[in-house]
């Protein structure tokens, strides 16, 4: 039989209950869901740089950037990229550092693939993400820690004061030659360059960018596939996912 609230065993025993149940909490509240658990590795990671795309070290809010990583955790939640101290949301971890070279638009409508060089690294990993909105324009350090382990070095990033490019949506026109891209969204009107990047790593870099009108520029793709695509500007690099993903049939 149940015990009335006002016997004051019931007390002793919803306690003994809430702490036997630490991820469930008492009265329908629960704790903050933990990442899960860190792997232990007391090797400090190095940060630097990623030149997986010709993102610079400039750019303003919104602006896509990635730096390479000697290692992270297994578990996303337990890296953390920081900002003068202060954590940032990580758009994506993973993917095979390699080093690569760019090569200049070498043709009429769209850059030649971009393939990474097998060349040995030691930074394996990449992280993504965006400056946030309301970040101070000038130079900021951004650093790195896999759960409590800061790794080794920084990476100085310069905050310009105009936003760079943010895609909203992108639709595909099938011409009689090859398809075209309209890419909508935010800080677009001065694209000089679009980007679009394969699952498989290949950066094909398109020169050619019409502004349709404040909110929209098109750009030609001559070539099918599955992309992630970036519009540059002289104020970043801005878009990838969610919303600057293209399949292109």
């Amino acid at each position: 039989m149940p015990l009335p609230p006002s016997d004051p065993r019931a007390g002793a025993i919803l306690a003994v209950l809430c702490a036997a149940s630490a991820s469930s909490g008492c009265g329908g509240r629960k704790d903050a869901a933990s990442p899960g658990p860190c792997s232990g590795d007391p090797t400090a990671p190095t940060i630097s740089e990623s030149r997986r795309l010709p993102t610079g070290t400039a750019g303003g809010a919104n602006a896509w950037f990635e730096a390479k990583l000697t290692r992270v955790e297994p578990v996303a939640g337990n890296n953390h990229l920081l900002l003068d101290g202060v954590e940032l949301p990580i758009v994506r971890v993973g993917g095979t550092e390699k080093e690569s070279v760019l090569e200049a638009n070498a043709g009429a409508l769209s850059g030649r693939d971009i393939h990474a060089e097998e060349t040995p690294t030691r930074f394996r990993h990449v992280v993504a993400f965006r400056i946030p909105p309301g970040t101070t324009p000038g130079p900021h350090a951004l650093t790195f820690k896999a759960c409590d382990v800061p790794a080794e070095g920084r990476v100085t990033i310069d905050v310009l004061p105009t936003p760079a490019p943010v895609v909203r949506a992108i639709t595909v026109v099938r011409g009689s030659d090859w398809p075209t891209l309209f890419i909508k969204g935010e800080h677009l009107s001065d694209a000089d360059q679009v980007i679009a990047v394969a699952p498989d790593g290949t950066v094909t870099l398109i020169d050619n960018v019409t502004r349709v009108d404040d909110g929209q520029v098109r750009a030609v793709l001559d070539r099918s596939g599955s992309y992630e695509v970036f519009v540059r500007t002289k104020h970043g690099l801005g878009g990838g996912p969610p919303g600057g993903v293209v399949t292109v049939r």
